[in-house]
């Protein structure tokens, strides 16, 4: 029905308007054409241009795996800069260690060389240390005194001529012993004029001697009840020490005194053919320092602090670990709290593993005293009570 319809109005059409109609419908498909030609060639560009971003994508990937593996050669040679700079640090602390050794080495070849050779003990003065014996005066010290003449001039290099009065005279106590030389051949028949003397000066090495104590048991056979007797042992420093008072005297004086090492007392004892291990001393020395610290006939006036005026400082020392030092050699810092008593000519030796009042509160336990201490403004006094009960008490 819509054909014929459409037909009709075709028929009804004159010839004129169906020609301007098909010129209309001819210019309408050529443009559609001229718009698909477009279209298409639009399309093409469109495909050469996702082509080319295909190919720059994959000229990226390609950059970036390249990059990676530029980053992974990187962390390679970053981590082998890093091993190199520790090697370095470890060759340079080596190093600086053999430079030290170097220096050492040298500055000794140096004090041997042209440093002083003497190998007298010279203390450093210190002001506020205490003397271990401060009313003591030795002879040597008196003639050095005598010797130590200032010049009249002033002038240093001037140095005046001092008389001499001869060689120094040694003590007239001293034993002598006379040794007769006679020259040789027969003398019966020739005459004694005299003789001539030179005294020289001798030096008997100390020696050793052992004290063998022998105490006597006795039986009363017309009193048996009355049982042995026997005489009661000697009194003795450290109970049953097997080291006389007197060799526990020469120990002290020659460790506080004259500054000897402990191994080089026993490498002294050692000559006269006597072992003692250096330790062993250590142990008497430290008995006696922990020893009594008063006499028992002057425990009853120890709380008159009226009469009596004491003086305390301490030192450091070294002491050997024995939980330490057979594993790794190590030692533990120890103080001797060192107290006198100038008056009674008393020294005691406290030692303690710390430096805390603790030490001193303890061994001053009962004391009622008045304390001196140097401060800004000079002396300053205060009382003081320690309460407790008196050590050795």
């Amino acid at each position: 029905m819509l054909f014929e319809k459409d037909t009709n109005y075709v028929q009804s059409l004159s010839r004129g308007e169906l020609e301007k109609r098909f010129s209309e419908t001819d210019a309408e498909l050529a443009q559609t054409k001229k718009e698909l030609a477009q279209t298409k060639a639009a399309h093409e560009d469109t495909k050469t241009e996702l082509a080319q971003t295909k190919a720059a994508h994959e000229d990226t990937k390609t950059e970036l795996a390249q990059m990676k593996a530029a980053h992974e050669d990187t962390k390679i040679e970053l981590a082998q800069t890093k091993a190199a700079h520790e090697d370095t640090k470890i060759e340079l602390a080596q190093r600086m260690f053999d430079l030290e050794y170097v220096k050492n080495q040298f500055s000794t070849l140096q004090r041997f060389a042209f440093g002083q050779t003497r190998e007298k003990y010279v203390p450093i003065p210190i002001s506020n240390q205490l003397e271990l014996f401060p009313n003591a005066v030795l002879p040597i010290d008196e003639v050095v005194a005598k010797n130590k003449k200032k010049s009249k001039s002033g002038d240093p290099q001037k140095k005046r001529r001092v008389k001499r009065k001869g060689r120094l005279r040694w003590p007239e106590d001293l034993p002598v012993d006379v040794i007769v030389l006679d020259p040789e051949g027969d003398l019966s028949n020739l005459v004694k004029l005299g003789y001539s003397m030179r005294r020289v000066l001798s030096y008997v090495p100390g020696h050793f001697r052992v004290k063998e104590y022998r105490r006597n048991r006795y039986k009363d056979p017309a009193n048996p009840d009355r049982g042995n007797l026997i005489a009661p042992p000697p009194d003795d420093v450290m109970g049953k020490c097997r080291a006389d008072v007197n060799l526990l005297v020469y120990v002290a004086v020659q460790k506080y005194i004259h500054h000897m090492p402990l191994h080089r007392i026993a490498l002294e004892f050692s000559y006269a053919g006597v072992i003692i291990d250096p330790q062993v001393n250590a142990h008497r020395l430290d008995q006696m320092d922990r020893g009594p610290a008063f006499p028992p006939e002057e425990a009853s006036t120890r709380g008159n602090s009226q009469e009596r005026i004491y003086s305390a400082d301490e030192t450091r020392i070294h002491v050997k670990d024995q939980a330490k030092s057979k594993a790794s050699g190590k030692h533990h810092l120890g103080y001797y709290w060192v107290y006198s008593d100038p008056v009674n000519k008393l020294l005691i030796f406290d030692y303690q593993e710390g430096r805390s009042r603790a030490g001193p509160s303890a061994f001053l336990e009962g004391f009622l005293f008045s304390t001196y201490q140097r401060g800004n403004g000079g002396l300053v006094s205060r009382d003081v009570r320690i309460y407790g009960y008196p050590v050795g008490g």
